[in-house]
């Protein structure tokens, strides 16, 4: 698959809502550069294992997915992305936590992204769990198996949201979960990846054992500090 096409899959459904790239988003590189977000992480990844292109397919798929490329980026280069992107938006304390907590051991993942600058930037400390649960379950890239197919575009999909359980985020108990797609070959029993309730793409076994780690990874970073 074209790493352009692949990041596009990924990176539509927040830009369709509203929330991050270009008011008109397109497949041309120019396009996709404006997610201002996501594309230093890669600049990072494909450095970091001397990719020549940030759209390498392999780049996107460790920033979306995860894969080996991360364990290849040195935290003193995600240290300087981070401080060099966020410091001014946090509190001094907020970026205190974040540096001795979470930079140690973090990697340029996606969910690292969702769980840790989100929450240094106050979303996790505002109260409103319910709130900041629907948004962290929906702006993280989740993942399941297709149960059933509704009205063309529905998909049931197996899933195990985040929950808040003795004030650290925990997977929950599985829920049959409506996302919509508009890939006609989806068909029950396959594994899909989402992102704001859209689906990405099929995913393979390793793929998804890949998400799941590096979820989980971050999952873990972040209960130290909640």
């Amino acid at each position: 698959m074209n790493g352009m096409f692949m990041f596009l899959k990924y990176a539509q459904p927040p830009n369709l809502l509203g929330y991050c790239g270009p008011k008109s988003l397109s497949i041309e590189r120019g396009s996709l550069l404006q997610f201002e977000g996501a594309v230093p992480y890669l600049r990072l990844i494909a450095r970091a294992n001397n990719i020549k292109d940030e759209f390498d397919e392999r780049v996107v798929e460790a920033y979306w997915l995860g894969n080996d490329l991360l364990k290849n980026v040195s935290n003193k280069n995600l240290y300087r992305s981070v401080e060099e992107r966020f410091r001014k938006k946090m509190g001094r304390k907020d970026w205190r936590w974040l540096m001795a907590e979470s930079i140690p051991e973090a990697k340029p993942h996606h969910v690292f992204h969702v769980f840790d600058i989100y929450r240094r930037a106050g979303l996790l400390r505002s109260g409103a769990k319910d709130k900041i649960l629907e948004t962290i379950n929906s702006c993280r890239i989740g993942w399941g198996r297709v149960v059933a197919t509704e009205l063309n575009t529905e998909l049931n999909t197996e899933h195990f949201p985040l929950v808040f359980k003795g004030n650290k985020l925990q997977f929950g108990e599985k829920i049959i979960k409506k996302i919509i797609s508009f890939d006609s070959s989806i068909k029950a029993g396959d594994e899909v990846s989402f992102h704001w309730n859209y689906v990405c793409d099929k995913i393979t076994s390793q793929q998804k054992r890949n998400l799941i780690y590096w979820t989980q990874y971050h999952l873990d970073i972040t209960n130290q500090t909640i």
